[in-house]
């Protein structure tokens, strides 16, 4: 027995299901790598200050509480400019950390860092620059938030003994901690410069950059 061959609005039937089929599937399958392409649309950051003030204007009228990154993606860059008052009687240097990142792994994937460097002395009000640069291998994470704490001091960042003046003893007391994390028997949380939870690179740069530095007296 013989079947009918299909005509061509027979063919046009049964492929039209399947045509929308098959768009839809990628339509989906582009907005899921779209989507996973951005960390989230809140992404903030809030900021704690001891001695110092941060503005978001160079006449230092609007206090700096919070940041808000915005959407970001793996491998970006963001930068952020902020006014920084010495609000002390001292000439001091400021200090840069952060804590409580929230999901704890975020902090694996993303660093922040400034463009302040030196000593700020009384009133004074320098432009800083916030970078917060996100690792192109970040994953899981859709949202996050953490505390930025900026702290006047009267020591120097990388003296992590305290006596005044960043050498060879700090940087042994960094070398026999290297690549440890909390927890760990040799980390030493006074060589953990950046306040990641982990001595590394990063920490080796703060004693780079202040190396020989002495306090004023």
């Amino acid at each position: 027995m013989f079947t009918d061959k299909p005509t061509d609005a027979k063919k046009s039937s049964i492929l039209r299901p399947r045509f929308f089929l098959t768009m839809a599937t990628l339509s989906l399958c582009v907005v899921a790598a779209f989507s996973s392409l951005f960390l989230t649309c809140v992404s903030t950051a809030s900021i704690e200050t001891v001695g110092v003030g941060v503005y978001w204007d160079s006449d230092c009228r609007n206090q700096v509480s919070a940041i808000n990154w915005s959407t970001l993606y793996p491998g970006m860059t963001k930068e952020l400019t902020v006014y920084m008052r010495n609000e002390g009687n001292e000439t001091a240097v400021l200090w840069l950390r952060t804590d409580n990142w929230d999901p704890p792994n975020a902090s694996e994937y993303m660093t922040l860092s400034w463009t302040y460097t030196g000593q700020i002395e009384p009133q004074e009000i320098l432009k800083v620059e916030f970078i917060l640069a996100v690792s192109p291998e970040i994953e899981g994470i859709t949202n996050f938030h953490f505390d930025i704490i900026v702290d006047t001091t009267s020591t120097v960042p990388g003296d992590a003994n305290g006596d005044g003046v960043v050498n060879v003893i700090d940087l042994g007391m960094l070398g026999y901690a290297w690549l440890t994390e909390v927890g760990e028997p040799k980390f030493d949380p006074r060589v953990d410069f950046n306040g990641d939870g982990k001595i590394n690179v990063l920490d080796l740069g703060t004693i780079g950059f202040w190396w020989l530095y002495k306090v004023p007296s």
